[in-house]
């Protein structure tokens, strides 16, 4: 089942979903994606990934249900809502992906 979840960072509310399977203790691993693109774009490796990990699946702020009032951010502003997530999630540790730009917030 797939649920919609927020984790706020400023003005921004960053969307996000996660996968995992209750008492697994398979490590997390959050997916970012790049520039235009929302979660939906890790659809077709999700079921892999799955296999292995724990998914956080992230909508970066204004894409996918994602929201801010930001009009210029950075990318260091993403990371900070990755950690948002994070946070929010209760994850202490988590691998991280990122698909180009969702490259260089995970750095």
């Amino acid at each position: 089942m797939r649920i919609n979840r927020f984790a706020n960072n400023g003005a921004s509310r960053i969307a996000y979903e996660l996968y995992s399977h209750v008492g697994r203790r398979a490590p997390w691993l959050v997916l970012i994606q790049g520039l235009g693109f929302d979660r939906s774009g890790w659809e077709p490796v999700v079921s892999a990934l799955r296999r292995r990990f724990r998914l956080v699946l992230i909508d970066n702020r204004g894409s996918g249900r994602s929201t801010t009032a930001d009009r210029k951010f950075t990318v260091a502003d993403m990371a900070v809502d990755v950690t948002a997530v994070l946070d929010r999630s209760r994850i202490a540790r988590a691998h991280v992906l990122g698909a180009s730009l969702g490259g260089m917030v995970a750095q």
